[in-house]
């Protein structure tokens, strides 16, 4: 072959490349969630489920993606988020359009390049001598040295939804506790000094003024949440309640005879708190574009804490004693399902969920302390101790219903 032969199969095998040189994009955006952006089109040759690889600044090969999705100036690429550390914007992507069958990612090559047309005979050169066509096996058979760089090139993943984390604070709406008791006011308040006979006994000394599920106010929780096939959620909440104070006047008789005197009266306070953790489990989700729905089920743990206090207070002379004490604490497992839609904007989510529990074992703890005897003296096959245990009645409901609202940040 002359000089005039060698320079024209160079420059032919030059121009075979250019298409593969100016096809090449460049990464502009990378999230460590493992979605990659570059900056190509469709009229490139991109489509939703190619396979693009990357190449550092050595134009060596360090992970590939599959095409997500196909924008008027930019694609995304989904990438496995343990090779997004070996990615950073301004490196090149190329989309691979021959692949190996050992390695379905692996080449990066373009399709080998015609052999350039032999030249005119002119009168004082002979004839060139036509190219030999490359046999089977060196069509199809890449040398050690390529196969060697192409096992070195990662594979490209399957289309999965990436892993991610986010926190949530937000706040709960309980139309429906798992437990309830009644606030009380000392209904049959008696005259510690002169006692009518027509007062006689009763079956209660308590007014039951409302029933009232705990947890109405304050409600808050916080919650981290795991997420790639399957989501996970790990929380805790905290429910305060406000305190109740009901009055009473009993000294009846000094009353009938003497408005304007100073009385007797009894005062009840309550007060309580109810916390919780819960673990839960969201094995269907569904996102469409920025929002996302989610169909889970998990475990709750909870426990209630109320406070009863009830003291007399004389004011002729100043005093005040306390005559009954109460205090009860239940501990619930639960069984939660749920749903929940969270709408997506940039790395922060707006979350909604509708919660339902289900209580399948709880236990009791309770204390009271009954100081005044007449409490007993009046009542009617009763103590005082079951009275007042018998009017709060803490218990555990059948269901509980919550609805939560938080914002939370995604990492």
């Amino acid at each position: 072959m002359n000089t005039r032969d060698g320079i024209a199969s160079g420059l032919c095998l030059v121009l075979a490349f250019v298409p593969k040189i100016l096809s090449a994009a460049t990464v502009t955006i990378v999230e460590p969630t493992g979605r990659v952006e570059i900056d190509a089109d469709s009229e490139e040759g991109y489509k939703t489920g190619s396979t693009v690889c990357f190449f550092n600044a050595q134009q060596k090969p360090v992970a590939c993606g599959i095409v997500q999705s196909i924008e008027a100036e930019s694609i995304l690429i989904a990438v496995k988020p343990d090779f997004v550390p070996r990615l950073s914007p301004g490196m090149s992507a190329r989309l691979i359009t021959r692949l190996p069958s050992n390695n379905p990612a692996a080449s990066t090559s373009s399709p080998v390049p015609p052999n350039p047309a032999p030249a005119s005979p002119t009168p004082s050169s002979p004839a060139p001598t036509p190219p030999m066509a490359p046999s089977a096996a060196t069509a199809t058979v890449p040398s050690k040295k390529t196969a060697k760089k192409a096992e070195a090139i990662p594979a490209a993943p399957e289309p999965s939804v990436p892993s991610r984390w986010s926190f949530h604070l937000g706040g709960l709406y309980i139309p429906k506790h798992l437990v309830s008791f009644h606030p009380v006011s000392y209904a049959y308040p008696i005259n510690r000094d002169t006692v009518p006979v027509s007062l006689g006994p009763t079956n209660t000394l308590w007014n039951q003024e409302q029933t009232i599920n705990q947890g109405l106010t304050s409600n808050y929780f916080a919650e981290i949440s795991w997420k790639r096939d399957w989501q996970y959620n790990i929380g805790f909440r905290t429910s305060l309640l406000g305190n109740y104070t009901y009055q009473s006047n009993y000294d009846l008789e000094r009353q009938s005879s003497n408005p304007n005197a100073l009385a007797n009266y009894a005062s009840t306070d309550m007060s309580g708190q109810d916390y919780g953790g819960y673990l839960d489990l969201y094995p269907l989700h569904i996102e469409k574009g920025s929002f996302s729905f989610a169909w889970g089920t998990g475990l709750d743990i909870n426990q209630s804490r109320l406070l009863m206090a009830m003291d007399e207070f004389v004011e002729v002379k100043g005093e005040q004693t306390r005559l009954a004490q109460y205090t009860s604490t239940i501990r619930t497992l639960s069984l939660r399902i749920l749903s929940s839609a969270t709408y997506q904007i940039g790395s922060f989510a707006l979350k909604s969920s509708l919660i339902l529990l289900k209580p399948i074992q709880s236990s009791f703890d309770t204390l009271i302390t009954v100081s005044d005897p007449q409490m007993t003296n009046y009542l009617k096959g009763k103590t005082g101790h079951d009275d007042l245990e018998a009017a709060i009645k803490h218990d555990i409901t059948a269901f509980s219903a919550q609805v939560a609202f938080s914002l939370g940040y995604i990492f």
